[in-house]
């Protein structure tokens, strides 16, 4: 089951709500429900205790993307999903029948989410559960935004500033037409998403910048990518 735990995002964020899948062969209902309330209790349990080890990094000096990612994983670590996620007939669908519905009849199955900056302000502005959680985690030169939902899933988004304004403008100075052109920092954003065993399914990030000439805007600088891993091998991911 550790690739159907996840009804987050994938590619240039697609939403994905995942039914459930039935292997060979039947289990006892009573063992089904022995697991279900097994993995339910799990993550009832993991999702507070980690909003409380994100939350204390808000008071530690310099906190990176990387340092993020590492409370992430040494969290899992110390607190292993229990063996019946690995039951391929479950889906966080048959732990969470009502959760995953309203998921699904807000967004719909398999809906693009072009804007990961978006769907980062719409958690922020809608958490409807004392358990759902967004932790905001700034310092000079980075916003690190890390939303935790009720159902264990976890997605960080980061937006950092690689190169300055004036920085950009010294660059410019060799290409004498760009001199007319006000240039913008050049940032960078980084989205990660784990499913709700704390297993990476994967990596986008995007950079860029803009410059201006006070009548119209022209990218100035442009790249991005994606890594899908291990555990994200179910998802959809387009080509870029």
């Amino acid at each position: 089951m550790k690739a159907f735990f996840s009804t987050l995002i994938a590619g240039t964020l697609m939403l994905t709500t995942v039914s459930p899948t039935f292997a060979n062969g039947t289990i006892e209902d009573g063992s089904r429900q022995e697991k279900i309330s097994e993995i339910r209790s799990y993550i009832n349990t993991s999702v507070p205790a980690l909003i409380q080890e994100l939350e204390d990094l808000k008071h530690k000096d310099d906190v990176t993307l990387g340092k993020v990612e590492k409370t992430i994983d040494t969290f899992f670590s110390e607190h292993p999903a229990p063996e019946a996620f690995n039951d391929p007939t479950l889906s966080l669908e048959d732990v969470f029948p009502a959760e995953v519905k309203k998921i699904n009849q807000k967004y719909g199955k398999n809906k693009p989410l072009n804007n990961i900056n978006a769907f980062m302000d719409e958690k922020k502005n809608s958490i409807e559960r004392s358990d759902d959680k967004v932790i905001t985690i700034k310092n000079d030169m980075s916003e690190i935004n890390v939303y935790v939902s009720q159902l264990g899933e976890i997605f960080v988004l980061e937006v950092r500033t690689v190169s300055s304004n004036a920085e950009n403008q010294r660059t410019s100075l060799v290409q004498p037409r760009a001199l007319t052109w006000e240039y913008t920092d050049t940032k960078r954003t980084t989205g990660i998403g784990y499913n709700a065993q704390g297993n990476k399914m994967f990596t986008l990030w995007a950079e860029g910048s803009f410059k201006y000439n006070g009548k119209s805007v022209e990218v100035d600088t442009a790249d991005g990518d994606y890594s899908r891993h291990f555990w994200g091998s179910t998802l959809e991911l387009p080509p870029p």
